[in-house]
């Protein structure tokens, strides 16, 4: 130890007969070595850690933005579509108390007008009351006028309808030829409507006879012939079918000419409907041949022409 501290150690001397001077030591920094392999590679494996935090932090935070920023977007879309909703939701509230309103006011108005009626449903009674406590001799006097415009209205519209309705019966009579010995006589039959209203569905039923004495009281219509079959005949105009009788026998001839016997008879009857409703026409005629003073045909005694 104590030659560490000499001076001789230390690589100085003290001078003869003087002080010791201690030498001044040198300070050196410390040397720098270059890097080793393994030192750049954990420095590059340092740096490679740090980038993927710092990309993993950026990722995570641009993530969380686009989230925030889709929550913001949703809460805004929510708020407005409240928003539009609440707006149509009081529009539809004021169209409903307007509508109130206006029931109310029309209900006020009802009730205005059933008070008028009641009003005058309650007049009405009173003068009912009153119209019932009239004496017995004032309501049989209005029964007999209403009767007896009853009775007028019925006979103007018989009247009307005995003036206005179809009227159909016998107009001529007539040979389409001229008769012969020992032929059969063929006999026109003409109808006219004398009416100033059309003759709807108008049949004729008819027969020609060649009889060698009167006819009977009651002629019987049941089996005769229909000669019109249910046409239409205005006023003025006029419907017409044929009948043929029997050949007249040449021993009979002269007589038949002379207006004894036989005689061409010629009936039936006619059948229609008017214009007015329920109201059918019937007619029943009857005409005889006689040459001698007629030289025609004429009502059959004892068998008017019968109209309905």
């Amino acid at each position: 130890m104590a030659d560490k501290d000499s001076p001789e150690a230390n690589g100085s001397k003290a001078p003869d007969g003087g002080a010791q001077v201690h030498a001044a030591e040198s300070i050196h920094a410390p040397e720098t070595k270059p890097a080793t392999e393994e030192e750049l590679q954990e420095v590059e494996g340092e740096m490679d850690a740090y980038k993927r935090s710092t990309l993993k932090w950026t990722r995570t935070m641009v993530l969380v933005y686009l989230l925030t920023a889709v929550l913001i977007g949703l809460q805004w879309y929510e708020m407005r579509s409240s928003s539009s909703d609440t707006h149509a939701l009081a529009e539809a509230a004021g169209k409903q108390a307007d509508a109130a309103k206006t029931q109310s006011g029309q209900a006020v108005e009802q009730t205005k007008k059933m008070a008028e009626l009641v009003g005058i449903a309650k007049a009405g009674a009173e003068d009912t009351k009153q119209a019932l406590e009239l004496s017995g001799e004032q309501v049989q006097a209005a029964k007999r006028s209403a009767k007896a415009a009853e009775e007028m209205v019925r006979q103007t519209y018989e009247s009307m309808r005995l003036v206005e309705r179809a009227w159909v019966g016998p107009a001529d009579l007539s040979f389409i030829k001229e008769p012969a010995s020992g032929e059969k006589v063929m006999v026109k039959i003409t109808l006219s409507n004398t009416g100033r209203t059309p003759a709807q569905e108008l049949s004729v039923f008819a027969v020609a006879e060649l009889r060698y004495r009167e006819l009977p009281k009651t002629l019987a219509l049941g089996d005769l012939g229909e000669i019109i079959s249910k046409v239409l005949v205005v006023p003025n105009a006029a419907a017409f079918g044929n009948r043929e009788t029997g050949a007249i026998k040449k021993e009979d001839f002269r007589s038949f000419e002379e207006g004894t016997w036989p005689r061409i008879y010629v009936y039936g009857y006619a059948r229609y409907k008017t214009v007015f409703p329920g109201i059918d026409g019937e007619t029943q005629f009857c005409r005889v041949w006689l040459p001698k003073p007629y030289s025609g045909f004429i009502g059959c005694p004892g068998h008017p022409d019968q109209a309905k």
